[in-house]
Formats: C-alpha cells, structure tokens, sequence
C-alpha cells in the first residue's frame, strides 16, 4: 500500500475513532444521570468529547501527509495507474487519426486515453511533477499496451474436410543422364581400380574429365596365405627321352654366314639317337655377320647419326648427322672406326616439324565457317571447292585458290541460291553439286569459264553421287513411283534413269546424315555397284547399260540396312545399321563382296562390341589393299575408340589403339595416311582437350603435333593435308598442315 492511500485511511479511522468515543461516553453518562436534551451542535462541541476543532486538524494533519509524501510513481515519473474498464471488459477511448491530433495533455486532462490510427497504440496523458511533487499544468502522452498475456492454447478443433486436390504442375525439367567410368588406380597398395562418377554435361555418351564429381578406388586384397601343402601324387610314368642333333650348314638360304642346325624330337625308340623320323622341331644357330674392320689409316671419315635433343621441337622428324677423322684427337682412340664426341668435326642437324596455317576466316573470328555434314571438299587442279556460310548468306558454294591464297563465294544472290549443299563430285574440270534450292537437284560448274548451272529439272529426293569417267550416277526421286539409279552423261548432256522396274533405292530412315557423308555406289573394274532399300547390291554395265542382282539367283548378295558402299581391291566393303539400338550407339554390320566369285559374307565382328561403325561423320581412308575407319569397342560400359582395319587380300581385319605418354587415346576424328605416317585427332586423357596426333606405321611411334580441337574431312594436297578445324579463337575455318625442314650445319 503506498503513503497517499494510508493517509487517506488514517485519516478516515481517525474521524471515526473520535466519533466513537463520543457516542461511548454520552452512553456511559446516561447510566447515571438524566439526559438533557442539546442542540444538533452541541454533540461537535461539547465538552466532553471531541471538538469540531480537533477533528479540522485531523483532517489538515491528514491532507499535509498526502502533499509532503506524495504518491509513489513507476520511476518513469508516470503514476501507475488503473485504467477504467466497463463491465463488459471494454475500454471506451476516443480514436483519432495521428498523433499530431492529440489534445495538450496537462493537469486538466490527466489520465485521459486516445486510440491513434497511425501508430496503432493507445496514449495517455500522464502529468509532469515539478518541485516538492507538485503538479505542473503541463503533461506529455506516452504510448501503452494493453494486451495481457497470453491465454492457454484452446483444444484444437475437428479436421476440415478434405480439400479438392489441385491442378498438377508443370513436368520437371528432364534429368542428365549418370556415366560412370574406371581407369588404373594410383592410390592402391596392390593393384585397383579407379571408379569415377558423373552427370553427361554436354550429352556426348562419354564421362569426360570436367565431368567428373566423384571417385572412389577399389583395391585388390592383399594375397591370402599359401594352403597346406598336399598329399603327393603318384609317381608317372617315365616319359620319352628328348634326343637332338647338330649338323654344321653351309652360307645359304637358312644362314647367309653359316651357322649350325640344330634338330630335336623325342627318342622314340629308346636307341639314343634321334632318327629323322624322329625329328620334331628344327632351330637354326646362324653365325653373325664379320665385324667392321677398323680405320687403314687415322685420316678414314667417319659417320654418325642420332636423334636431335627434345629442345629442338622436331614435331615429325629430326636427324643429327655428325663426321670426323678417326684419329681419336684430342680424348678418342685413333683408328678403332668409331666416331667418338672428341672426333667430331662437322655436325648436320635435320629438324623436321609441322607448321599449321588457316586458310579461311570466311565467318570472322568465332563464327563457324564449315560443318561436319558435307561429304568433304574437293580439289580440282589448284583450287579448293567446299561448302561454307560467312554468317549472312547461309550455306553456299566457295571456293579458294592455294597460289593467291584468295577465297570468293560462287553460289549466292549474284548467281544460284542455295539453301543446302549436300554432296560433292568431280569429273575432269567439271565440279557436280547435289545441292537443294526449292527442291534438290544437280548443278555443275565449270571451272574453265566460271559457269554454274542446274541439269535437268528438281527431283524429290537426290543423294549418293558418284563420278566415273564422263558421266555421273546418283539416287533419284523424279516421277518414278520410288527412286532410281540415274546416270548423267556430260559429253552429250543427256540424263535418264537406270530401272528394271523391279528395284526400289528408297534410302531407309535410320540413316540420319549418313545420306550425305557416305555413298551407296562405287565402281569396280569397269561396273557400277548400288544398293537398294533392302541391301540387296546391283551390279550396273556402262558398256551395255544392263543392271542385275549380284549372287546366284533366287540366294542375291543381301546386306540390310546398307548404306556405304567402297571399293577396296577386288572387294567391296559395306557398312550397314542393323537396326539394333544400343542407347548412344547403333550397332552396326561388316559386309564383303568379292567381285571373283560374285559372293558376299558377314565379317563375324561382335554387334554388341563394335557399335559405333557409323556414328561418326568421317569417311573412310584407303590404301592400297587396306581400308582404315574408326570404331568404338565398349569396355565395362565405357566406350574405347579403336581403329578398325581391313585387309582384302587376305581378307583379315583387326582393330587397333594408340597410346601417347602411357595414355591410351579416345574419341578419335578424322584419319589420312601420307607417306607412311597417318594423322588424326583424339582426345588424351589427363589433358584439357583434343589434339592432333601423328602416328608413324614404320617404327609404330606416335607424337602429338598440335592442340587443335575437333578437325574433320582431312584430304592431301602437294605433301601437305587440308582439313575443317578449330584452333585459337577462330571457329570450323579451313587449315593446311605442312611439313618445314630445318637445315642447321655446325
């Protein structure tokens, strides 16, 4: 209870207290003497109680307690206190706008409460005490909060039904596909293997490095503890003695310096010699060439040669060739015919290495100028002819001359527009195009006079073509219910189309752009050879104009899904899609023809292990009897470029891989094969991109000879080769790779 309250009360019970007294005494004079009756007044003044002056200074006692102790405050010199709530548990207060709206808050309005909308608080007016607790005419309003605390949580209520079920959502975005892979693990006490994981980024079908997010190594266990040793087995019989025979051999055949022969076999006959009919295996032991003899005289030249320092970049080939006296000054041995370093008086360094020149920027900078979809540029004499888009014409016919080096668009808006260019084939100074402008159709230009012009009129469908002397055959869609073989004839100008009504060259839909980077025709000795729809080859004469199935009649050479058809010695390699889809890869069949004896046959190559026959866009590159493509072979899942080799005059074939610093190249591009050393693009692991690589067939050594990216359609021209690639900042431009030699004497 504060002092203002109990000053109060004091007062009160004080006021009462002398009032009882009186009432007590008047009672206890009744008792003994007559009562005499008073005025109203007399009970305030008379002499036996309490005067009405004693009681004012009670009261003035009373009133100098409450303005010397005056009510406590909160310490914030606000009084605590109640706000007046209705029956009801409502306050009623006046709402006003702002705070701005409030009235002056002073001793005549304290206490006062006001809602303000722009705070959301209810203010009161609280008085400001001056000196001695005495209260001011002044006041300032300060902001409250009536919310008590919080009740208990109510019980919770019943469910709600169940609401209808909404729209479904949008599909989510496709997943990327998980690769794994597993290389040698370096991390391994004993052998293992290293297990890589991750998403295909870029969609290739091949967990590339980048792509990487986990590994983890499997190690083999250490070797387990040697068994028991077991219970002998009985003795075996005794076996046939092994007897030979030596006999001395003249210089011949077997040893151009002699030597001795050597005949072992088993003893047959138990008589220790061996017999010539006991002879199993023959060894010849042949003497060594004589050595050099040494120098006649201290002034005899001598020769050495041996490779070039690595310092030296000889990216294709070095020799160094040193000579001197063997008169062994100042530190050798005179006379003994060896060169040695102190002999050496002159030294020829050899250093052979590639030098890569772009050709065309004809989409500047970055802008791909050539693709991957034509089937290759072609050369006639010194000019280039190859299909590119300079960024504003889409794709059109070019051209680029190697002796001004100068490049110019021959199709286009000042001649025939084209809007695609599928094929190329040439046939004297005659280049032949199977090019589409509404529809496809054949154009030819001439390179004498510069002249480009279309044979014929528009076909539904043209592709396949192929050259062989003056004329031109290609597969056709003109008013024949299915297309044809037609053939242009360029010295009479006359086209028309090859057909027994029988046959249907209807291309199947599985082959994709393989239309175009592979024909179906060839020619061998002298006959044109297609395939149909079916795989079933044709055999066409020039000479008589006749077309028949090859093979025995009623069992015809059949190799479904054909769709490139080569010549390759006195055979005929045929690819073909079996159909069988193996995800990333199609699998894929090997076929041969022999013309000899007009048969064919499967190569038994395993679908499941060679898919990848007909993926890439490269042709083919032959040589001599042997026809190189590559291939992928699959590998625990993991798919291992490989070179696939054929042979026609044995008819064998093989694949084979290259390695570089240990790695075992992928993901091989482009192949061509100039004097024995054959060129390519792959991927080596470990590395941040592809590379150019050059492989040598007589020592069967590989160097890399340039970081340049993908490269495709690689042909020769003049000792160097021609390709579409990427290198520096540039797009698919052209590039020529030469060989320069370095000639340095000291």
């Amino acid at each position: 209870m504060d002092i203002f309250s109990l000053g109060i009360i004091c007062g009160i019970g004080g006021i009462l207290f002398f009032g009882a007294l009186k009432w007590f005494n008047q009672a206890n004079k009744s008792q003994n003497e007559t009562i005499t009756p008073q005025s109203s007044s007399s009970f305030w003044t008379s002499s036996d109680g309490p005067s009405l002056q004693i009681i004012l200074a009670v009261l003035v006692m009373v009133m100098l307690t409450i303005t010397i102790f005056p009510p406590p405050t909160d310490g914030d010199g606000t009084d605590d206190e109640n706000i007046e709530i209705n029956g009801n548990n409502q306050l009623f207060v006046d709402v006003l706008d702002t705070t701005q709206s409030l009235p002056t808050c002073g001793l005549q309005n304290a206490g006062d409460v006001y809602f303000t909308l722009d705070t959301q608080q209810f203010q009161k007016c609280e008085p400001i005490y001056g000196e001695m607790q005495s209260v001011s005419n002044q006041g300032s309003w300060k902001a409250f909060d009536l919310s008590g605390n919080n009740g208990l949580d109510g019980t919770d209520g019943l469910n709600g039904t169940d609401g209808l079920n909404g729209t479904d959502g949008l599909n989510g975005t496709d997943g990327k596909t998980p690769l794994f892979s597993f290389a040698e693990s370096f991390n391994c006490s004993s052998e293992g293997s290293e297990f890589r994981l991750g998403y295909d980024e870029n969609e290739d079908g091949v967990l590339q490095l980048d792509e990487i997010d986990e590994r983890f190594d499997v190690c083999d266990g250490e070797n387990g503890l040697h068994g028991s040793i077991g219970t002998p087995g009985a003795n075996g019989s005794n076996g046939t003695s092994i007897a030979t025979l030596l006999t001395t051999v003249s210089p011949g055949i077997e040893c151009p310096n002699g030597g001795t022969k050597l005949d072992v076999g088993a003893d047959d006959n138990g008589d220790s010699f061996l017999n010539l009919n006991e002879i199993d295996h023959t060894e010849f032991l042949c003497n060594g060439a004589d050595g050099a003899n040494g120098s006649a005289s201290s002034n005899t030249l001598l020769t050495r040669i041996s490779s070039p320092s690595h310092e030296l970049n000889c990216t294709f080939f070095g020799r160094v060739v040193e000579h001197g006296l063997d008169d062994g000054t100042p530190g050798g041995i005179a006379q003994n015919g060896i060169l040695e370093t102190d002999e050496v008086d002159y030294t020829t360094t050899y250093c052979d290495k590639f030098v890569f020149e772009r050709l065309t920027d004809i989409n500047p900078n970055a802008g791909n100028s050539t693709d991957t979809v034509t089937r290759k540029q072609v050369i006639i004499g010194n000019t280039m002819f190859f299909r590119a888009d300079d960024g504003i014409h889409d794709s059109q016919l070019w051209a680029y001359n190697f002796q001004n080096s100068t490049a110019w668009m021959i199709s286009g808006p000042e001649s025939i527009i084209f809007s695609s260019i599928r094929e190329f084939s040439t046939s004297g100074t005659k280049l032949y195009i199977v090019a589409t402008t509404i529809n496809p159709g054949l154009f030819v230009y001439e390179t004498t006079n510069q002249s480009l012009w279309q044979i014929g009129d528009d076909f539904l469908n043209l592709e396949s073509s192929f050259s062989y002397g003056e004329e031109i055959y290609f597969i056709g869609q003109d008013t024949e219910p299915s297309p044809a073989l037609y053939v242009y004839n360029s010295t009479n100008d006359s086209m028309w189309a090859i057909s027994n009504g029988s046959e249907s060259f209807t291309r199947t839909s599985y082959a994709g752009d393989l239309r175009y980077t592979h024909s179906r025709i060839t020619e061998l000795n002298g006959l044109i050879y297609v395939t149909d729809n079916d795989g079933v080859l044709f055999a066409y004469d020039p000479a008589n104009q006749s077309l028949w199935k090859t093979g025995p009649l009623g069992n015809h050479n059949t190799m479904p899904g054909a769709y490139s058809v080569e010549s390759v010695g006195e055979q005929l390699l045929i690819r073909s899609a079996s159909g069988v889809n193996l995800g990333y890869h199609q699998a894929n069949d090997l076929w041969v023809y022999d013309s000899r004896n007009d048969s064919s046959w499967e190569l038994q190559v395993d679908v499941g292990q060679f898919t990848n026959l007909a993926r890439d866009h490269d042709p083919t590159f032959k040589q001599d009897s042997r026809i190189y493509f590559w291939t992928s072979v699959e590998i625990n899942g993991y798919w291992i470029s490989h070179l696939f080799v054929y042979d026609s005059s044995n008819s064998s074939y093989w694949t084979e891989q290259f390695t570089h610093n240990g790695s075992v190249l992928t993901q091989h591009r482009s192949i061509i094969i100039i004097e024995d050393i054959m060129y390519f693009n792959a991927y080596e692991p470990g590395t941040p991109s592809r590379a150019m690589f050059a492989y040598n067939t007589i020592n069967s050594t590989t160097q890399k000879i340039s970081n340049m990216g993908y490269i495709w359609f690689a042909i020769d021209y003049e000792s160097s080769f021609i390709f579409s690639g990427t290198g520096d900042a540039y797009g698919y431009e052209f590039w020529k790779a030469s060989i320069v030699q370095q000639v340095t004497h000291s």
